[in-house]
């Protein structure tokens, strides 16, 4: 297929309704926990950085910043470049979007009353139920997550050492002391914890990607200095003030969905292209 033919087709794909149909039932599944849904969608999608089986809170930021209808923009430019530079198959990449409107379609009235019924057990309680007992510091936390009942001794150099992506989802973490000397880390996921305080992360200015979903955070003031900072998902906490996020200019995402947030805070966020999720 020519690839101004194939351009003109995607044109007509590509329209606010789409997306606003498909992020739409991406945020109804995340909201009722119907994750497994997210998982086939995932693998449904050409090869990209969605990955099936990864992190659910991982797979939705990534289909929603491959299906938001404020993507539009920046999809038609991409498009335009692949013309442009001859490049069919990159085009032919973003007819996945017709295969996940059939995904949804033939799903629609089986995951309907999924979702529902989900939601009516649902509650902020719930998500905060937790997968590991027992650690409630982020020492404890991460000397189970690496050597399970192993009688070990951190040190500074140990924690100052570390570094790339650390996960301690679902451990009742309540303090956080310690985490202030990993100030290496890249990527770090405290979902499903206890957590409301969060200055130690003060210093963690290297970080690209943090989820702190579901704990019971009210202020962000710690993230102030994370300039290197793409990826947040802050969804179910009780924040009110987005503030401190004004600063980072490499922010691109942020899931804030379940959190008290007034639209005018959010607005600065959006009036510089960050994706923002409620």
């Amino acid at each position: 297929m020519d690839d101004h033919v194939l351009h003109r087709q995607l044109l007509k794909l590509y329209t606010p309704e789409n997306l606003n149909t498909v992020s739409s039932w991406i945020i109804s599944a995340f909201k009722a926990k119907q994750y497994d849904l997210l998982n086939d969608l995932a693998r449904c999608l050409p090869d990209s950085v969605v990955h099936a089986g990864a992190n659910p809170n991982k797979i939705f930021t990534q289909l929603m910043m491959r299906y938001h209808p404020d993507r539009l923009s920046s999809i038609h430019h991409e498009m335009i470049k692949a013309v442009k530079e001859g490049k069919l198959q990159a085009l032919k990449n973003f007819q996945h979007l017709s295969k996940t409107l059939q995904f949804i379609e033939d799903r629609k009235e089986s995951t309907t009353s999924q979702i529902h019924n989900q939601r009516s057990k649902s509650s902020k309680t719930s998500e905060m139920d937790m997968s590991c007992q027992g650690a409630h510091t982020f020492l404890s936390a991460l000397k189970q997550h690496e050597y399970g009942n192993l009688d070990v001794v951190y040190h500074d150099t140990d924690l100052m050492s570390l570094e790339g992506d650390l996960e301690l989802s679902g451990y009742g973490i309540q303090d956080l002391s310690g985490l202030e000397l990993c100030d290496n880390l890249s990527g770090l996921d405290l979902s499903r914890n206890r957590i409301i305080d969060i200055w130690a992360l003060s210093r963690l200015n290297l970080i690209e990607e943090l989820n702190l979903s579901c704990n019971q955070i009210t202020s962000i003031h710690a993230l102030e200095n994370m300039s290197y900072l793409k990826e947040l998902d802050l969804s179910y906490n009780e924040i009110e003030s987005l503030e401190p996020l004004y600063p980072l200019q490499n922010l691109a995402f942020v899931n804030l969905i379940g959190n008290p947030i007034h639209a005018t805070q959010i607005r600065p966020l959006q009036q510089r292209g960050v994706l923002v999720i409620l």
